[in-house]
């Protein structure tokens, strides 16, 4: 057999030994690592997909919180995880900021990751306490201006896509108002219940139930678009601010070198799901957006994301707690 010849076939059996991977998984359980506490609008994406793949594959999915490090630890654990499909980061814009938030960020969003399925988007919501006496967002913008500085508004964190987005509607408006950074969405939110802070930017599924008691007013969301579980609420543009649009993404990510076969029944798999009626109504009630993106959609996404993230973090100024 000449040289050529057995390279050839050595192809062929690498690619059907591929295909059979691809076809047998998953053979053992799938673990979607999310960096935050449970309660968080990825850690509700991770639990809702991995019910519904029940119906599809032999065993349970499970969902490992990984708190800390404003995600780099999760972050870090997956991108050092062997790259076979059976360990998935869940995560948010904090993929693209991090890099230049932290001085020695412990990954790199394109080299040490696959992207897997750009699942849905997530907007943020300005929400008011009811003692501001603010119904709409011209009445925060009119307040705002009138007592610069005077006003607090809280977010999950330095760098994040909720103190991120508000920095950007500061410039975009000509506001002053200050952030109080938190440790998280649920300790925010459970201040901004409490009136401990009058306002604060957060994910909308961490928020939606306090909105639907009348614990919050919703002012806007960051959006281009209005979100179907608060059709009555503008988005910033639509409330005075017209360049505004930020449309935070979440998605599923595996550790680079992962075979391709195997992110092609990911990303079917994932996608099939969170296209299903009951898992699109789930997702659509929390206040997300689905769209069961591609793989590739969501590496355009990472490619055209990450500068935009990049200039906004180095302009605000936010520094890693």
């Amino acid at each position: 057999m000449n040289r050529t010849l057995a390279f050839a076939l050595g192809l062929m059996m690498l690619g059907g030994t591929a295909e059979l991977q691809a076809q047998g998984f998953p053979s053992k359980q799938v673990r979607f690592v999310v960096p935050a506490a449970p309660g968080g609008s990825f850690d509700a994406l991770a639990r809702i997909v991995a019910a519904a793949l029940v119906d599809r594959w032999p065993q349970r999915v499970l969902v490992d919180n990984k708190p800390g490090g404003a995600g780099n630890i999760a972050a870090r654990e997956v991108a050092k995880a062997d790259p076979d499909g059976y360990t998935l980061l869940t995560w948010n814009d904090t993929l693209l900021i991090n890099p230049t938030l932290f001085k020695d960020p412990p990954f790199d969003p394109k080299r040490d990751f696959a992207p897997v399925s750009l699942a849905m988007y997530s907007p943020n919501v300005l929400a008011a306490h009811p003692s501001t006496g603010f119904k709409t967002f011209d009445d925060f913008l009119k307040a705002a201006r009138a007592n610069p500085g005077k006003f607090n508004y809280g977010s999950p964190g330095n760098g994040s896509p909720g103190h991120l987005s508000a920095e950007i509607l500061k410039r975009a408006a000509s506001l002053d108002i200050v952030h109080v950074p938190y440790r998280g969405a649920g300790p925010a939110i459970i201040d901004l219940v409490a009136g401990q802070i009058p306002l604060g930017m957060v994910a909308i599924p961490g928020a939606i139930g306090h909105i639907r008691n009348g614990a919050l007013i919703p002012l806007a969301v960051t959006s281009s678009e209005r979100v179907k579980a608060l059709p009555d609420v503008p988005t910033i543009a639509q409330a005075g601010v017209p360049s505004y649009q930020i449309n935070a993404f979440h998605g599923f990510l595996a550790p680079a070198g992962t075979p391709k076969d195997v992110i092609a029944r990911l990303e079917k798999d994932i996608n099939d799901v969170i296209k299903s009626p009951d898992v699109n109504k789930k997702l659509v009630d929390l206040g997300f957006d689905p769209i069961a993106g591609r793989a590739a959609d969501f590496a355009a996404l990472i490619d055209r994301d990450l500068p935009v993230w990049r200039d906004v973090v180095l302009k605000s100024g936010a520094k890693a707690e």
